[in-house]
């Protein structure tokens, strides 16, 4: 277990990126970084850091966030990875490209410290995701 986190939030800026960043400035020995996209010139910077952790907002999840999320899970093979999803299918969909872990853009605060200790922990890989009062799980 890491006992220094580097955590990178990639989401557009604006209110929820910076709320997501007020909420993991709470956890100790946490380091963060902002990015606006999972493209190569955001992430340039990254490669071959130890990265703890990257929480993606995936709006939308494509092909190619897939292709770009594999490509910073290569330079940075222990990263951990939390993708922000609106329902069940993009939190298939990120699955299918290789995120540890999904949670629901309207998690709370809790649910979000929760899923990052619980990956940080290098605890078996479990991904969720609640809508209303719905929470799917699915094994990794």
């Amino acid at each position: 277990m890491k006992t220094y986190n580097r955590i990178v939030i990639c989401g557009r800026p604006g209110h929820f990126r910076d709320s997501l960043a007020a909420v993991l400035k709470t956890l100790p020995r946490s380091e963060l970084f902002l990015v606006d996209s999972l493209d190569p010139a955001s992430l340039d910077q990254f490669s071959g850091s130890d990265l703890t952790l990257i929480l993606a907002d995936l709006y939308p999840v494509s092909a190619a966030t897939g292709s770009r999320l594999d490509l910073v899970k290569q330079s940075c093979p222990d990263m951990l990875s939390i993708a922000l999803v609106d329902n069940p299918q993009q939190s298939r969909a990120a699955l299918a490209m290789g995120v540890d872990y999904t949670l629901a853009r309207s998690a709370s605060a809790g649910e979000l410290l929760a899923a990052i200790q619980h990956l940080t922990q290098r605890a078996a890989p479990m991904t969720s995701f609640q809508s209303s009062n719905l929470h799917f799980v699915f094994s990794g």
